[in-house]
């Protein structure tokens, strides 16, 4: 007995997806942020008072529940605008 597919066998290209990129085995990469590079806690920056953003790319307000426990932030910034234009999204608490 065989079964058969058909349309659902053909290989496509999602539009975020970037052809050029390819691994060994032939599977693409997917690119959701081109230009932004993996972010890694930096030890010296002196984040008193102002908003924190995770090396999980997400930003935490002072007084909000997880701001005291970002203790090695990626980034600093001075106000939300300047966090969020930067493409980080705000913490849910």
């Amino acid at each position: 007995m065989f079964f058969s597919l058909g349309k659902f066998t053909q290989k496509t290209v999602p539009p975020n997806v970037d052809a050029e990129k390819q691994d060994v085995k032939g599977t693409l990469e997917v690119n959701d942020t081109p230009n932004q590079p993996p972010l890694q806690s930096n030890t010296g920056l002196d984040c008193a008072g102002k908003i924190k953003v995770s090396t999980s790319g997400i930003y935490h307000l002072p007084g909000g529940a997880f701001y005291s426990r970002t203790t090695n932030p990626a980034v600093c910034f001075n106000t939300e605008a300047e966090a969020a234009a930067a493409g980080f999204r705000k913490s849910q608490r």
